[in-house]
């Protein structure tokens, strides 16, 4: 087997930041463009090791028990924006992290699957799923130069390697689930539950995230957020006379995918207690676009962007999408590649 790339931890841990703030903007806001795209692009780098094909989907190697899943398709990000990466501060981002032993994602990363917990603040679990190969060796030498305590533990046939990292109260594993997928999770405590949660889902001895959400990933997508909204979230949106119809959103799931005339599309599903709660989300988002095309003014971007929208229901479900044109997401890399 060819010995894969290391990924580089210090950068993986980023996302950790990635919280339940983000849910309540989204509650409050309802629509994230620019920084979103943004976002997407970035955490799509956060993830690495060398891919290989599989017929599996992503999302039935994450847990049920998460209470939020991202999945990013590198390998189409790159396909359709890869010129953005090689030249410019992008691309020499991208080269200092290589030369620290991350595989190139412009030629070797295809998809990434990750799993978090917004309802913990004090179980801050994050996990990674990856198509491709740790090489277990280099990371581990990796591990023993940031100062890091390790140790193993075999589970389920699975070699979950420990990290206990200097100065922190996590723990970082790091394992190869099969020929095919790699493992990166970050545990709060030393029990290493999410750790082994992935490796039950992978092994099919645990239902798996989008089992449980029917979470279908479009062939040409980007990237898919979908999150369990915290009831300690809808409680303080509902607290809120300008948000109150949106506490009846119990999870929400977003796609941003390419369409055949390469501009790029973004859904959002909302799974809602009942019938009457979704018209009232519909009602209220209907209201903030109004709201946006009267502010958008003679913006005549955004206003085509508004005026895409298309928000419907059917039962206890709302959906919205919008057109974003590609030389929007054209205009953020260039401005991130300064």
């Amino acid at each position: 087997m060819a010995r894969a790339p290391v990924i580089p931890f210090s950068f993986i841990l980023s996302p950790l930041h990635f919280r339940k703030e983000f849910v309540g903007t989204m509650i409050q806001h309802g629509l994230v463009i620019q920084r979103g795209l943004a976002a997407v692009l970035f955490v799509s780098l956060a993830a690495a090791s060398f891919a290989q094909e599989s017929a599996r989907s992503i999302a039935s190697m994450i847990p049920a028990s998460s209470t939020g899943a991202a999945f990013v398709s590198v390998e189409n990000i790159m396909s359709s924006f890869g010129s953005h990466f090689t030249t410019g501060s992008l691309a020499r981002e991208l080269d200092r992290l290589i030369s620290q032993g991350m595989p190139d994602p412009r030629k070797q990363v295809q998809e990434v699957g990750i799993a978090f917990d917004f309802e913990k603040d004090d179980d801050r679990a994050f996990g990674l799923v990856a198509r491709g190969q740790v090489d277990v060796c280099k990371a581990v030498e990796f591990l023993k130069a940031q100062g890091a305590e390790l140790s193993q533990e075999a589970y389920r046939g699975v070699i979950l390697n420990h990290a206990k990292l200097p100065k922190k109260k996590e723990t970082l594993e790091i394992a190869s689930l099969d020929e095919a997928h790699s493992l990166l999770s970050y545990d709060m405590a030393d029990q290493h539950k999410l750790a082994k949660a992935i490796v039950d889902t992978v092994s099919g001895s645990a239902q798996s995230f989008g089992e449980r959400n029917h979470t279908v990933l479009p062939k040409n997508y980007f990237a898919c957020l979908s999150v369990d909204i915290p009831a300690h979230v809808r409680q303080s949106a509902l607290a809120n006379q300008m948000t109150a119809p949106l506490a009846a959103i119990k999870h929400v799931t977003g796609t941003l995918r390419e369409e055949q005339d390469k501009s790029v599309k973004l859904q959002l599903d909302a799974a809602c207690d009942d019938e009457a709660g979704a018209q009232g989300v519909k009602t209220h988002l209907e209201n903030i676009v109004q709201m946006l095309l009267a502010r958008a003014g003679n913006d005549p971007q955004h206003g085509a962007i508004l005026r895409s929208i298309v928000i419907a229901r059917e039962g206890c479900c709302v959906s919205l999408t919008m057109q974003l044109p590609r030389d929007l997401i054209e205009q953020i890399l260039v401005g991130m590649n300064h």
